[in-house]
Parts: structure tokens; sequence; C-alpha cells
């Protein structure tokens, strides 16, 4: 009788592991393939000036069937022509723990100038 429980109870053990080992897999899976970017979409953005600072305000929403730990919005400002940089500058802004069909607000970290061009860039999310 102890040896057929022992017996069920190590089935039981291997088959609970093998449950949580394909759901790491798939769960790795989807990070590592950049899906969760490709499912977080860009609703709309645009320029708000806040107490004379000017700052790209937005919305993302996340498309995916779970929720999405980490999100970063990226932009690129262009450079002014007497600026001794070749490249645009970029400018983030970083959404949290944003669950299944659900829509987020975000604004740029830092701000921006008021009469630079700025463009959308990527979202990057994990």
């Amino acid at each position: 009788m102890k040896i057929a429980a022992c017996v069920l109870g190590i089935a039981a053990l291997l088959g609970f592991r093998y449950y949580i080992s394909q759901q790491y897999q798939k769960v790795a899976a989807a990070v590592t393939s950049g899906e969760p970017a490709s499912c977080v979409a860009m609703v709309g953005n645009t320029r708000t000036e806040e107490n004379g600072h000017t700052y790209v305000v937005g919305t993302i929403r996340n498309n995916c069937e779970h929720k999405v730990g980490h999100v970063t919005i990226s932009f690129k400002v262009e450079r002014q022509s007497d600026s001794a940089f070749n490249s645009d500058a970029p400018a983030y802004a970083y959404v949290n723990d944003v669950a299944p069909g659900e829509t987020r607000s975000f604004k740029t970290q830092f701000q921006i100038a008021k009469d630079m061009g700025y463009r959308f860039d990527r979202i990057t999310a994990f």
C-alpha cells in the first residue's frame, strides 16, 4: 500500500514538473520572440505643456492575452540645426503592469523643447 502511494506521489510530482516546465517555455518564448511588443500598440500621442515644460503624452493599449510588466515607448526628438550632435535625441516614456485589454496613459520622462519636432520610434515590452 505504501509503495503504491509513493509511486503515485512520484508520478504526480513528475506530472506537475512537466506542466510547470511547459508553461515556463511558453512565457520565455513569448518574451524573447518580441511578442509582447508586437501586441502592445500606440493609440495616440501629442504634446502637452505642464508648468511651462513640454512633454509628449499619449496612450498605449495592451492587446496581449497576458499582463505586460514593463513597456518603454521611444520617441526621436529632431536635433536643432545648430546642434553639435549628428543624430536625433531619444525621449522615453515608461508604463508598468498593463493588464490584458487595458489602455494606459504615458508621459515622457523628461521635457522636450517646445518648438522641436518629434516622431514615434518604437515600443519595447516584456
